[in-house]
Order: structure tokens, then sequence, then C-alpha cells
């Protein structure tokens, strides 16, 4: 008996009612800065051992969060997840 794929080669995922957020990510000293934020989106930001440091809601334009200390840190925006290092 030959087992069949179920293959999505070809085919583009949509996913109805989410939307992809889109943003720009620098570091400024001890700050990450994100801009360019099209929409309505929650973050978090993480440290390497998981513990969330701080968590909020975005809204279209730009925010600025602080870290504690130099090192690297994990950054939630929307589903994304991102790996930044700050020095």
């Amino acid at each position: 008996s030959s087992a069949k794929s179920s293959s999505s080669k070809g085919k583009d995922a949509i996913i109805p009612g989410i939307k992809e957020f889109r943003f720009s990510l620098e570091v400024v000293g001890r700050t990450i800065l994100l801009s360019n934020i099209r929409g309505y989106t929650s973050y978090s930001l993480f440290d390497m051992q998981g513990k969330t440091l701080s968590a909020g809601l975005l809204e279209k334009g730009n925010v600025q969060i602080a870290v504690p200390r130099a090192g690297t840190y994990l950054i939630r925006v929307g589903k994304n997840l991102q790996k930044v290092i700050v020095e």
C-alpha cells in the first residue's frame, strides 16, 4: 500500500484574517527601536532564558523599548520572533 503525501507545493498558504506585520528594527545604545509599524499588534521582549522583560501593544508608527543591559534578547512582534544583540 502506498501512502500519498499531501504536499502544498505550488500553492500559497493564505490564512484569512491574519495580517503580516512588517517593521524595521534598530538598536541604539540600550534601546530597541521599532519603526514603520503598519498595524496594531502585540510585542514581547525576552531574555535568553525565556523570561519576559517587557510586553505591550504596538500601534501604527514607532516605539522605543529600553533593555536593562547589554546582551542577547528575543523580541516577538505579532507572530514574528527575532534575535537582537544589544552591545
